[in-house]
């Protein structure tokens, strides 16, 4: 048999024939179409192949880690949900300067984002009080040297607020200066108006870490986490 006999035996079944009606003059009177399927060889490499070994599971053991003493877990903090590993502190940073606000910001939040969940930032002391009516706060640092509402006589009102509408939370929480004026006779005066410390511009990282550890009660020297 011949290369067309063989064809045309092949494709007898799925030939189509479509008669001419006779109303569209020039049609061919049927047309022939034929289809052939073939079927894909099954690949011969990936049976050759052999199959990629299997890793057996390692579970992963991770040491204890211990808990702070009672001592910690009792700490009044305005979130004291999340003082069992970290206090997770709110802090009010305060000062006319936004250079001075962006510097201290970043230290306290690339140095000791373990400690400090929030940080928000105000540019006078009479903003420092209406934040102070609304929001809790474990930590203020105040600048002195601030017009209108310097941060002495901010400090005095906040502590002397008991018929004011600051939150009862924020009126005995400590208050850090943070000024150039660092002489002895001025820190008295800010210990006389109620503030727990005194940081010196420019602010070095080791000054700010100590000087809040001590105030705080936290060890802030040994964080977890210094970035290069």
């Amino acid at each position: 048999m011949d290369y067309f006999a063989y064809t045309a035996k092949k494709t007898k079944d799925s030939t189509l024939v479509i008669h001419d009606s006779g109303k569209i003059p020039c049609r061919p009177t049927c047309i022939r179409y034929s289809a052939f399927l073939f079927q894909d060889q099954p690949p011969v490499l990936s049976a050759s192949l052999p199959s990629p070994p299997i890793t057996p599971h390692v579970p992963t053991i991770s040491p204890s880690l211990s808990l702070p003493s009672l001592s910690v877990l009792r700490r009044r903090f305005s979130n004291p949900s999340h003082t069992i590993r970290s206090p997770r502190l709110h802090v009010l940073l305060v000062d006319d300067n936004s250079i001075n606000l962006q510097i201290l910001s970043r230290m306290l939040s690339t140095h000791m984002s373990d400690v400090f969940e929030h940080i928000e930032l105000v540019k006078s002391g009479v903003k420092a009080l209406d934040v102070l009516k609304h929001r809790p706060f474990d930590l203020i640092l105040m600048d002195i040297d601030m017009p209108i509402l310097n941060g002495v006589e901010t400090t005095r009102q906040i502590r002397s607020s008991s018929s004011s509408s600051i939150l009862p939370h924020n009126r005995d929480i400590p208050i850090v200066a943070v000024t150039t004026n660092d002489s002895d006779d001025s820190r008295q005066v800010y210990t006389k108006v109620g503030m727990n410390g005194c940081i010196s511009k420019p602010i070095s990282l080791n000054d700010l870490k100590s000087s809040l550890s001590s105030i705080l009660d936290l060890d802030l020297i040994h964080s977890p986490y210094t970035p290069e």
